[in-house]
C-alpha cells in the first residue's frame, strides 16, 4: 500500500481484571462474550469455518484452524522478548529462562490467541480501516519530533530498522486487527449503577481484628543426641553424601573480545554518505500544507472527473484570495491535517509520500499552490510555507562513532564466520577440541571441579552445567553442541573430570546432622504449638487466655483497609479471606509467616464502604475500572471459547 496520510482517533487500551471484582461479575453474569461468541459459531456454520482460514503447508510451530504460525514469526517474537529484556536487565540478564519449555509454549499460546482474535474478528466482519491506521502510527513516539508525527523521521526510522514503508504497516495493520475485537468488546461493556456500589462497598471494606504472633521454639543442634542423630543419618544419608562433580575444558567465542583490523578512510566516508541523511541531519525540507480531495484510486471516470473537478474550484478560490489554510478547514477531505488548516509539518524527500506528491513539492516555490496532484489517495493542493536547506552534522564531528560501529559490526561478522566454523569442526571431531582450537586459532581453556548447583568461571551459567552433566558429554564423552551464554557469546566444551558423589562417613557429618534435624524439629514443634492453641481458639477459649499462656501481647488492628499497611501484609490479606462473621461471634485462623512463624488471627468486624460517600469523579473511576476489568474477563471468556471450538496444534518439538 502507499504511504498514508494520517487522521486523529482516541486508542482503547486493554487492561487486566483485579481478582476482587470477580465476585461482582459473578453476581452480574456477562452476556456480551456469549453473544458475540455465537454470532461468530453461527457465521462459521454458515459460510463454513474454512472460508475464514487460510489453508497452509504444515511446517510451523502451530497450527490454528487451517492457519499455520510459522517458524519464522515463532523465532521473531521470540528474539522480540529476548532483546526487550537484555535491554531491560543489562548485565543481569539470563537467557537460560528463555529456554525452558514453559516459556517457548507460552510465545507460542501468545501467537495463538492473537491469530484466533484475528480470525474471530475477520468472522465477525471487524476490520482496520486506513485511517485507523495512520492514527496509530502518528502516535508512536519513534515517528514524532517535538511531540508531533514526522513523515522524515518516521522514513528515517524505519530505514534505521531495515524495514520499509509498506512492510511495517503492513505488521502494524495486523497487530491492530489483534487487538480490533478486544477493543470493541471493551468498548462494549456495560456497567449498572449497582455494580458501581457494590464495587465501592468491597473496594473501601474495612475490617478489625486482633492477632498474636507466638515466639519459635528453640531447638538447637546442642539438643540433638547423637543416638538421634545417627538414626536420621541412617534413614538419609543420600543427603549428606559428597555431590557429583565434573571439570571441563572449553572453547570460548566472544565477539566482544574479537580483533578486527580499522576501517579506512574510504569506507567511513562511504558509511557517512549512505546513513547522513538518516542520522547525522536532514536534506532539504518543505514546510508542507495539504487539501485532499478523496478519491479511491480505482473509482470509475464519472467519480474522477467530480473529484478533479472539485480540486479546481478549491484551487480557483485560494488565487482568487481565499486563505489555504481556511479552504482546508472547511474542504479537506484528510481529517488528520483539515483542523490545522491542511499542516503536515516538515517534509523531506525521502519516500514517505507517493512520488507524485514529492515530486510537486520540491517544484513549488515558497508560497505557491500546486495544480491538482493524483496520488492513491485522490487529489491534493499542495503549497509550501517555508523552505530549509540540507544540514548535515560533518564527517569529522561523528567519525569516532562511525569507526565504533564499524568495529563492532566487524566484530559480529567475524564472530559469525567463526562460529559456522566452531560448529562444524567440533562436530567433525566430537572426541577432542584441539581439531577445533587449531582451526579456529584460539585456546582451550579449563575450568575447576564445579557441581550441578553451583560453579565458577564460564559454569556460573546454569545452560553450561546443564551440558557438562548431560549424557553426550558426561557418558558419550563427546564435545557438547555450541552454547549460548550472552549476545554473540558461545562456548562449546568436554568433560575433562568426573568425580561420582560419595558417601560419607556418619563421623565426618555430625554437625551438619545435627543442624539438618534440629531445623526439621524446629518446624514440626513450631506447627505442633501453632495447632494445638489454634485448636483450643477455636473450642471457644480467648485469644488473651492463649496469648498469655504462650508468653506474648495480642495486637489490635481497627479499621483496617485491604491495602492497609500498619500491620503485616500477609496477616491483612488472610483477614479479608475470612467470611464476614456472625453477630456476637468471630472468625479464626492461623496464619504461617516467614521463619516459621505462627499467627492466630480473630476476625471481629467487617465493615463496608459508602457508596454515598464517593463523589462523581470518584465513581466514573470505580465505573472504569470495572469496565476495563469486565472487558478483559469478557475477552479471556471469548479466547478459551474460541480454543475448545477451533483446532489447534502445537508441534512443541519444533520449538
Amino acid at each position: 500500500m502507499a504511504p498514508l496520510f494520517f487522521p486523529e482517533r482516541a486508542f482503547v487500551a486493554l487492561y487486566r481484571e483485579p481478582t476482587m471484582l470477580q465476585s461482582i461479575r459473578d453476581k452480574s453474569g456477562s452476556k456480551i462474550a456469549y453473544a458475540i461468541l455465537t454470532m461468530l459459531m453461527a457465521a462459521f456454520m454458515f459460510f463454513g469455518i474454512q472460508g475464514y482460514f487460510v489453508a497452509g503447508g504444515d511446517t510451523g510451530v502451530a497450527k490454528v484452524g487451517r492457519t499455520e504460525i510459522s517458524s519464522s514469526d515463532y523465532r521473531q517474537r521470540m528474539n522480540e522478548h529476548v532483546q526487550r529484556m537484555r535491554a531491560m536487565m543489562g548485565e543481569s540478564f539470563n537467557s537460560d529462562y528463555f529456554n525452558t519449555a514453559q516459556y517457548k509454549r507460552q510465545v507460542v499460546d501468545q501467537l495463538v490467541d492473537e491469530e484466533l482474535m484475528t480470525q474471530a474478528g475477520a468472522a465477525a466482519g471487524v476490520a482496520v480501516s486506513d485511517a485507523r491506521l495512520r492514527d496509530e502510527i502518528m502516535k508512536l513516539e519513534a515517528f514524532q519530533i517535538d511531540g508531533k508525527f514526522s513523515p522524515a523521521q518516521y522514513t528515517a526510522v524505519l530505514q534505521a530498522n531495515n524495514m520499509t514503508v509498506d512492510e511495517f504497516e503492513q505488521r502494524m495493520r495486523r497487530d491492530l486487527a489483534v487487538r480490533e475485537l478486544p477493543s470493541q468488546i471493551e468498548a462494549s461493556a456495560m456497567v449498572t449503577e449497582a455494580e458501581v456500589d457494590e464495587y465501592l462497598r468491597l473496594r473501601d471494606q474495612t475490617r478489625s481484628f486482633r492477632y498474636v504472633t507466638l515466639d519459635t521454639p528453640v531447638v538447637t543442634a546442642d539438643q540433638i543426641s547423637d543416638d538421634d542423630a545417627k538414626a536420621y543419618f541412617q534413614k538419609n544419608a543420600s543427603k549428606f553424601e559428597t555431590k557429583e562433580q565434573v571439570s571441563v575444558e572449553y572453547i570460548e567465542l566472544n565477539a566482544a573480545t574479537l580483533v578486527v583490523p580499522p576501517a579506512d578512510e574510504a569506507t567511513l566516508r562511504d558509511r557517512y554518505e549512505q546513513q547522513k541523511s538518516a542520522r547525522y541531519g536532514s536534506g532539504d525540507q518543505r514546510l508542507t500544507s495539504h487539501i485532499l480531495v478523496g478519491v479511491a484510486a480505482d473509482a470509475g471516470a464519472d467519480a474522477q472527473k467530480a473529484a478533479l473537478a472539485r480540486a479546481n474550484e478549491l484551487l480557483a478560490k485560494i488565487r482568487g484570495g481565499a486563505a489555504f489554510e481556511t479552504v482546508a478547514r472547511e474542504s479537506s477531505d484528510d481529517i488528520g491535517s483539515k483542523e490545522s488548516g491542511g499542516d503536515l509539518g516538515w517534509i523531506e524527500k525521502t519516500g514517505a509520500f507517493e512520488p507524485a506528491f514529492e515530486d510537486a513539492l520540491f517544484g513549488l516555490a515558497v508560497g505557491a499552490v500546486s495544480d491538482p496532484v493524483r496520488t492513491d489517495q485522490g487529489y491534493h493542493l499542495i503549497t509550501v510555507r517555508e523552505s530549509r536547506a540540507a544540514s548535515f552534522r560533518p564527517f569529522e564531528e561523528v567519525r569516532a562513532e562511525l569507526e565504533a560501529e564499524y568495529a563492532t559490526s566487524e566484530r559480529e561478522h567475524l564472530f559469525g564466520e567463526k562460529f559456522n566454523d566452531l560448529v562444524d569442526e567440533s562436530f567433525a571431531s566430537p572426541g577432542s577440541l584441539e581439531p577445533t582450537a587449531k582451526a579456529l586459532e584460539m585456546p582451550v581453556q579449563k575450568t575447576e571441579l564445579f557441581d550441578r548447583d553451583f560453579g565458577g568461571g564460564i559454569a556460573v551459567y546454569p545452560k553450561v552445567r546443564e551440558a557438562a552433566f548431560s549424557d553426550t558429554v558426561l557418558a558419550e564423552r563427546n564435545n557438547s553442541d555450541a552454547i549460548e551464554i550472552g549476545e554473540n557469546h558461545v562456548v562449546v566444551l568436554r568433560l575433562l573430570e568426573h568425580k561420582p558423589a560419595a558417601p560419607r562417613k556418619f563421623e565426618d557429618v555430625v554437625a551438619e546432622v545435627k543442624a539438618a534435624l534440629a531445623t526439621e524439629r524446629h518446624g514440626k514443634k513450631a506447627k505442633e504449638d501453632a495447632d494445638g492453641l489454634f485448636k483450643r481458639l477455636q473450642a471457644g477459649e480467648s485469644l488473651d487466655a492463649l496469648a498469655a499462656s504462650a508468653g506474648v501481647q495480642v495486637v489490635a488492628a481497627e479499621g483496617i483497609g485491604r491495602n492497609g499497611m500498619t500491620h503485616d501484609a500477609k496477616l491483612v490479606a488472610e483477614a479479608f479471606k475470612l467470611p464476614r462473621p456472625l453477630e456476637g461471634k468471630t472468625a479464626q485462623a492461623l496464619v504461617q509467616g516467614g521463619d516459621q512463624r505462627y499467627s492466630l488471627l480473630e476476625l471481629s468486624t467487617v465493615k463496608d464502604g459508602d457508596p454515598k460517600a464517593a463523589d462523581a469523579s470518584a465513581r466514573n473511576s470505580a465505573r472504569d475500572t470495572l469496565k476495563s476489568g469486565f472487558a478483559s474477563s469478557d475477552n479471556i471468556a471469548l479466547r478459551d471459547a474460541l480454543r475448545k471450538r477451533v483446532d489447534i496444534v502445537v508441534r512443541e518439538d519444533r520449538l
